[in-house]
């Protein structure tokens, strides 16, 4: 259950910011391009190459990031385990000092650390979060994050685009940005059912930074194109 409930949380997690990043850049590059340009053919090979190139890299950074977490945890239980092995003692005074912190004392502590120490998974499990403060079960596979990632950009970033494919920039401007604001708005608020915030505000921050990026490459755009 708890394995089902974390993969869940990571998927969300990921999908979200994927989601949110894919939405805030194809958008950008679309106002900014589509403000400078009058054909729709530049706005969409721009978004698009922006998108695809963003939802690689988004998918790199998270898979390389969280294969070097998982390895690090791993080889940090490597050691324990090795410790446990070649120096038992030491690792069993280490458990019975931890414990001892905690407020235990004689023969409660005394059964404790034997109970613990009888069994090298819980012994091993114990010391990873005890000593080093890391739980190894919360380790996602580094290629599921990945592609929910690449997977949530690429549906984020199609949603603004959709009306330069139907329209002129001129004309698909206003509608792309309606879609972008309102998904952003949604996905802020759809968050709150992790981090029990008010949704109001969640979605209005997520808002609020979409239609910051919008504002500063339409200007930009709408700059180049006066010269």
């Amino acid at each position: 259950m708890f394995r089902e409930k974390h993969s869940l949380s990571s998927f969300v997690r990921e999908f979200i910011f994927g989601l949110e990043d894919g939405l805030i850049t194809t958008l950008g590059i679309a106002s900014g391009v589509g403000a400078a340009v009058t054909g729709s053919y530049t706005v969409i090979l721009s978004a698009l190459s922006g998108m695809f190139a963003g939802a690689i890299s988004m998918a790199a950074a998270d898979y390389l990031s969280t294969k070097s977490q998982k390895e690090i945890i791993e080889r940090q239980a490597d050691i324990e385990r090795s410790e446990m092995k070649n120096i038992p003692w030491k690792e069993r005074e280490e458990i019975e000092i931890i414990y001892k912190r905690k407020g235990f004392r004689a023969k409660l502590l005394k059964q404790i650390v034997d109970k613990i120490t009888a069994n090298k998974t819980l012994w091993l499990k114990t010391m990873m979060v005890e000593e080093l403060g890391v739980l190894p079960q919360k380790v996602e596979r580094p290629e599921r994050l990945a592609f929910y990632m690449a997977f949530s950009f690429l549906i984020g970033g199609f949603l603004p685009l959709v009306p330069y494919v139907l329209s002129i920039p001129k004309v698909a401007l206003l509608p792309s940005v309606v879609i972008g604001m309102l998904t952003l708005f949604v996905t802020g608020a759809a968050k709150t059912f992790l981090t029990k915030r008010s949704w109001i505000k969640s979605g209005t921050e997520m808002t609020a930074i979409g239609f910051a990026v919008f504002l500063v490459t339409y200007l930009i755009g709408s700059f180049f194109a006066s010269i």
